[in-house]
């Protein structure tokens, strides 16, 4: 490492970037819903916008393993760590076997992959790909996911008798915050998993960076307009209206 040419004169996280990224969209749009008063059952504000939400949670993500496991601080001081020595094939491993690998290399312990918040972001995961390659198609698509979503009252709420395309559904601020909140949970878990060498040398994780966010929150936003946050109006999809 220490003979190679640098090609450039700075480096800098970005993951967290990134996230604040994926908090300025859910802020805006829902602002942007409660002032213009577009299509919205109870948190749920209807938003094309949403959709970016996905691809990137899942580009958050990958930036921080990447920061957290192959920077080239980690790479001096774990150099004969097996991690190090395979980057170049773990790079190609699938994002659920790095997220589990990874750590378990560093640390000697990984995420626990029966959680609810790791099926979560294999959620997120399985409809960013579904994005990403999309299929104009009525057999193909994030049939799984799309039920998880509805499960957890994440996607927009559909009456059974209404069809629409999946990405449809996922037009909501919600599904932004679900990715915020997930990734934000998985950051925490990172940070429990670190050891006392790896914050020593290569610096703690700043977890600070990627905050979820609460119902509380919401609230106060929705006290700001004047709106009851469990009243719907003009709802897309023609549950009850104002």
């Amino acid at each position: 490492m220490e003979n190679k040419k640098s090609k450039f004169d700075a480096g800098s996280p970005l993951s967290g970037i990134l996230f604040q990224n994926l908090r300025y969209i859910y802020f805006t749009e829902l602002k942007k819903g409660l002032k213009e008063k577009i299509s919205r059952n109870k948190y749920h504000i209807q938003s094309q916008q949403s959709i970016t939400a996905f691809p990137l949670a899942i580009a958050v993500w990958e930036s921080l393993l990447n920061e957290v496991f192959l920077s080239d601080i980690v790479r001096h001081h774990y150099r004969d760590n097996l991690l190090v020595e395979i980057s170049n094939e773990a790079e190609r491993w699938d994002l659920k076997t790095k997220t589990l690998m990874y750590p378990k290399f560093l640390f000697g312990k990984t995420f626990d992959k029966t959680s609810h918040n790791f099926a979560n972001f294999q959620t997120i995961a399985k409809i960013r790909n579904d994005i990403i390659h999309y299929k104009f198609s009525l057999y193909e698509g994030p049939d799984k996911a799309m039920k998880n979503l509805r499960s957890l009252n994440v996607s927009y709420p559909k009456p059974k008798d209404v069809k629409c395309p999946w990405h449809m559904e996922i037009e909501t601020s919600e599904c932004v915050r679900f990715c915020i909140n997930t990734i934000s949970i998985l950051v925490g878990e990172l940070f429990g998993l670190q050891t006392e060498f790896y914050k020593g040398q290569c610096g703690s994780i700043y977890k600070e960076i990627y905050k979820g966010i609460s119902e509380d929150e919401i609230n106060a936003i929705f006290n700001e307009y004047g709106i009851d946050p469990i009243s719907v109006h003009e709802d897309m999809f023609g549950n009850n209206r104002d």
